[in-house]
């Protein structure tokens, strides 16, 4: 049974925060980068993940565990449409919306990273 290493640091996710730019708050509170808190939750990746799929073959409960986030809050922290979207911007900057984008693309999602 793997023992469950908590952050030294943690914040709560903001609501409707994604979770990989709470990942990138959380690597910053703990001096890390998001590439080393990756590793360190037992991803397979260097980046967040942003959808369920990118969670494939990892111990989800471990890794809720270690972040202490609840199983059903991971799944409300993650992209589901991604397919939906005729054109997808995913941006490290912190906005949801550009006026300016959505004119020149109708139905573009912009998301934080």
């Amino acid at each position: 049974m793997r023992r469950t290493v908590f952050l030294r640091l943690w914040q709560s996710p903001y609501p409707d925060e994604l979770l990989s730019s709470w990942i990138a708050r959380l690597s910053d509170a703990n001096f890390c980068s998001v590439p080393e808190l990756c590793r360190y939750l037992g991803l397979d990746q260097e980046r967040p993940p942003e959808t369920q799929s990118d969670l494939e073959g990892v111990d989800i409960d471990g890794f809720c565990a270690t972040l202490r986030l609840p199983p059903l809050q991971l799944g409300r922290m993650l992209l589901q449409r991604r397919a939906d979207f005729p054109v997808e911007c995913t941006s490290w900057s912190d906005f949801q919306h550009c006026p300016a984008c959505t004119h020149k693309v109708p139905g573009i999602s912009l998301r934080q990273a």
